[in-house]
């Protein structure tokens, strides 16, 4: 086959049926902002008006109602979506853009708050939906966890479990019936989740195809090299670099400025590019043969996906029909049905949609659980009862509705409305616990289905997922509690509160009265008092009524706080470490603007810098030389793991370190990995704690990021590791004396350690900050 490129969504095949935007010239109203976060804003608040304008909206619905063209785009993560490709093919021709995320993005990192987890979670699924809104585009997810960072698509499949993910994924894909699929993921690149989604994305593709006979969408994927090939594969390039009509951008601008939505994950530092290279996409030519792929590109895009013109409907458009969908009970009178098409302005994809699910038996196309509507479509001319058989799960209701045809049709079947009702999506329900209701699965429902005959028939179905009835949500960070002392925590409850037990095992708990905290749940303080002969180790910790109840573990430790040991804490998004400390005992100041710039620092025997602190603290960089001098005159400075773009300068140095380190991006993603012990004469290892190899055991998602490529011979390496099947990373602990002080840099996740409740992870992390004092 020769190479075919389709330039702009084929605009060599459909001519002037597809309209070049006209050139804008204008600019942004106002001045030019003194500031990048004031130029930020600005242009926030010029999408939202375009957003709002009532004008540009319309242009948006006339658009629709021309075509019902779809586009899924599919990603791992947020913001792996291609913003710029979507918003130029809805908002330019208007087609509909979907996008399916495979994951929520919990596992990463949050660079506008302490949030982690599931809460972070819900934090990136507003952030998908603002840029969406940006895009034009809609959103769903396939709630894959996301663990963190892996290297392989084998580890994301064995924790996400293969099967499940594909028929979640067929599931989207019958449910926004698209005809072309864009992901910028391949099954042998990046990081182990991208791998995964693609891997997962083709099987469902190809059962759709060949185990349950349906049209499948055409898959592209992202073409890193749009030059290579032998000239017959077959690529579509999309240029979102035009210019936006009403708007100071191109559309792959507009697209950016949506982007810097997701600020948790930085992007909303990011500036607006002037322009964008096109993309080129490539068919994935193993899911489907295409034996005649010009064709199927014109049916697929102006044809099938199109609306019927106002003319009478082809003999070949019925045969192009016919050769997709095979002639059964409803495209048997396609003749007739072309007559009633005539003159009107009807959506051809819900038309052949229907015919699909018939042609196929498919009963069901179920929704995500927010309560929508979902139409059933038997193959049979009638049905008198549809019933549930077996229990409905806790928080779901069920129920079917009588059909109702449409007046504008005379199509000879009947639509069932079966309404999946989550009782707890719903908007009261806490921002951060609404990924965590969301996460049991209950895989299907059997219905009964009772005909005209009294024939009966039973039929499994995929049902959304729900949440227990109600539930307590744990504390977001654990912290430990020390024999003879009391740690506090928030416990919260969405439903009923009443009859709240807790069961604390040796630990003596006292839990205050729920008050309301937002409509719909309410939150109470927890005491938890740890005898003075409490037993060392970790405590579970239950909280909960009835059957509904909420487990975790409260370590509860004996460890050694120096009593000349005073903290110095320079905080980025996150004061797990500062807290964790805390708990612990330690004396704990959090250093202002002016403390940093005329403070007397030497009152602390260590200063600790947490993660990401040189990107939100604008004043620890400007101070940065005076912790330098604290330093030379015998203080402790402990710098926690940066990102590489906030760390390095463009020539690959750093004038953050006193002495020199260069950050890479290497990291060890198993928490397992084993631990060598470098310089075991250093006091890291023996004060005030002798580290054992237990004390590296229970760690979650991952040891560390980011770890320097280079540093100065000055320092100290103490310890490396290596994730299976490579070899060794050094740097992730370095430490170096200079003048009458020392300089510790870390790049391991003690945070998390410390938020997860990790006994060794607070022994460690103490000797960290106190080793200076074995002197």
């Amino acid at each position: 086959m020769e190479r075919f490129v389709l330039v702009a969504l084929v605009v060599a095949l459909l001519g002037s049926a597809l309209v070049a935007p006209s050139v804008v010239t204008a600019s942004p109203a106002s001045a030019a902002p003194a500031s990048s976060a004031d130029k930020y804003a600005n242009e926030e608040a010029i999408l939202q008006a375009y957003l709002n304008d009532l004008d540009i909206r319309a242009k948006l619905l006339r658009k629709d109602a021309e075509n019902d063209i779809r586009i899924m785009n599919v990603a791992a993560h947020p913001d792996d979506e291609d913003g710029a490709s979507l918003t130029f093919l809805r908002r330019h021709y208007g087609y509909r853009t979907h996008i399916v995320y495979a994951t929520r993005g919990e596992g990463g990192q949050n660079e506008i708050g302490p949030e982690l987890g599931d809460a972070l979670g819900v934090i990136r699924s507003y952030e998908c939906q603002a840029a969406a809104t940006g895009y034009g585009a809609t959103i769903s997810f396939l709630n894959a966890l996301d663990f963190g960072f892996c290297k392989t698509a084998d580890e994301a499949l064995e924790r996400w479990g293969f099967e499940t993910m594909v028929k979640r994924m067929m599931y989207e894909i019958r449910r926004f019936d698209p005809a072309i699929i864009l992901t910028h993921h391949t099954p042998d690149e990046g990081h182990g989740h991208h791998r995964a989604t693609s891997l997962i994305l083709r099987e469902a593709c190809r059962r759709m195809t060949e185990v349950h006979r349906m049209r499948p969408p055409i898959l592209l994927e992202l073409d890193s090299d749009p030059e290579s090939g032998d000239g017959t594969e077959m690529k579509l390039v999309i240029d979102s670099g035009q210019p936006a009509p009403d708007l100071p951008w191109t559309y792959a601008g507009l697209a950016h400025v949506a982007l810097r939505r997701h600020k948790s994950q930085g992007m909303g530092l990011r500036p607006t590019p002037s322009g964008a290279r096109a993309k080129t996409y490539r068919v994935v030519p193993d899911i489907v043969e295409h034996t005649d792929w010009r064709d199927d590109v014109y049916n697929w895009i102006h044809g099938l996906y199109g609306y019927v013109p106002n003319e009478p409907m082809s003999s070949a458009s019925i045969a192009r029909i016919d050769r997709h969908f095979g002639r059964g009970p409803f495209l048997a009178n396609a003749d007739r049905d072309a007559k009633f098409l005539n003159g009107r302005r009807v959506r051809g994809s819900g038309l052949l949609n229907q015919a699909r699910r018939i042609e196929t038996g498919s009963p069901l196309i179920v929704n995500n659980g927010n309560g929508e509507q979902v139409q059933f479509l038997p193959p049979h001319p009638r049905i008198s009862s549809i019933g549930v058989l077996g229990p409905v799960p806790d928080g779901m209701r069920v129920t079917a509705t009588r059909p109702r045809c449409s007046p504008r049709t005379d199509l000879q079947h009947e639509c069932w409305a079966i309404e999946f009702r989550n009782l707890f999506a719903e908007p009261n329900l806490p921002r951060e616990d609404f990924v965590r209701t969301r996460r049991t699965v209950t895989d299907s429902l059997e219905l009964e289905i009772t005909f005209g005959d009294g024939e009966k028939e039973l039929r499994r179905i995929t049902i959304p997922e729900r949440p227990p009835y109600s539930y307590f949500v744990a504390p977001t960070t654990i912290p430990a509690v020390v024999p003879g002392s009391s740690t506090m925590l928030t416990v919260r409850c969405f439903g009923s509160a009443k009859n709240t037990d807790v069961k604390s095992g040796a630990l003596t708990s006292r839990l205050s009265p729920f008050s309301p905290s937002r409509a719909g749940w309410s939150q109470a303080q927890l005491q938890l008092t740890a005898p003075i002969d409490a037993r060392i180790g970790a405590v579970e910790v239950s909280v909960g009524n009835g059957g509904h109840r909420r487990d975790f573990t409260v370590p509860v430790l004996q460890v050694d706080v120096p009593q000349d040991m005073k903290l110095g804490f320079v905080a980025g998004v996150d004061t797990t470490t500062a807290d964790a400390m805390e708990s612990i005992g330690v004396s704990v100041d959090h250093l202002s603007d002016q403390d940093l710039a005329t403070g007397d620092l030497s009152r602390y025997s260590v200063i600790c810098l947490d993660i990401r602190a040189y990107l939100v603290r604008e004043d620890l960089k400007k101070h940065n030389e005076r912790l330098h001098d604290y330093v030379r005159n015998g203080g402790h400075l402990v710098v926690n793991y940066q990102k590489t773009f906030e760390w390095n300068d463009d020539d690959g140095g750093s004038p953050w370190p006193i002495l020199p380190i260069t950050l890479g991006r290497g990291r060890i993603v198993d928490e397992t990995a084993a631990i060598t012990r470098h310089h075991e004469d250093h006091p890291f290892w023996s004060y005030p704690h002798q580290l054992e190899d237990e004390d590296w055991e229970g760690w979650v998602q991952e040891r560390g990021l980011y770890f320097p490529a280079e540093w100065d011979d000055g320092y100290q390496s103490l310890v490396s590791m290596a994730d299976p099947g490579e070899g060794p990373q050094h740097g992730s602990l370095l430490t170096a004396r200079v003048g009458q002080g020392a300089y510790t840099y870390t790049s391991l996740v003690w945070y998390r350690q410390l938020r997860a409740g990790v006994p060794g992870a607070y022994r460690a992390f103490l000797n960290l900050l106190t080793w200076p004092l074995a002197d």
